[in-house]
């Protein structure tokens, strides 16, 4: 595996934010990388934003290519062509269990992934398979929080 350092990246967009993340492969040196982003967005234009704000970091020597899994799901050696995987749901995987698996298989043989926004939440948009069943989740999956909690109990109104 090649030794990148891929930025932490952020993204907005109308309904989809993408958790701010960043990946560090060994050595600090920045080699030669190639980054796939797997998104299952609302919006197919997401992937194109995501894309931009990686690739406009400068960070990135290779290719910055995309893949909407809410239509189809790589396979394991589709994935070994990058050095690492971001993926990301905000309308479901097109085939979460053999994602997840594909996913694990990945990480196993050596891989780099950033898991972000809504593939860790439990309600339709999440991975599954060996990711989920193994914990390669990076937190707890689970569900939307509603006013009350102790971090937003002060707040009084939401705009």
């Amino acid at each position: 595996m090649k030794n990148p350092i891929l930025a932490a990246l952020s993204q907005k967009s109308l309904s989809v934010g993408i958790v701010a993340s960043t990946v560090f492969f060994g050595t600090t040196s920045q080699a030669l990388a190639s980054v796939l982003i797997a998104g299952a967005p609302y919006d197919a234009s997401f992937l194109n934003d995501v894309q931009a704000k990686i690739a406009g970091t400068g960070l990135i020597s290779g290719s910055v290519d995309i893949l909407n899994v809410s239509s189809s799901t790589p396979t394991l050696a589709q994935l070994q062509a990058y050095d690492a995987v971001l993926f990301f749901s905000d309308f479901g995987f097109a085939d979460p269990t053999t994602f997840g698996n594909v996913l694990a298989d990945y990480v196993d043989a050596g891989g780099g992934v950033v898991q972000a926004t809504f593939s860790f939440w439990s309600a339709g948009a999440d991975i599954g398979g060996r990711w989920r069943a193994q914990n390669y989740d990076v937190w707890q999956p689970g569900g939307q929080n509603s006013p009350g909690e102790h971090l937003t109990y002060a707040i009084s109104n939401y705009t």
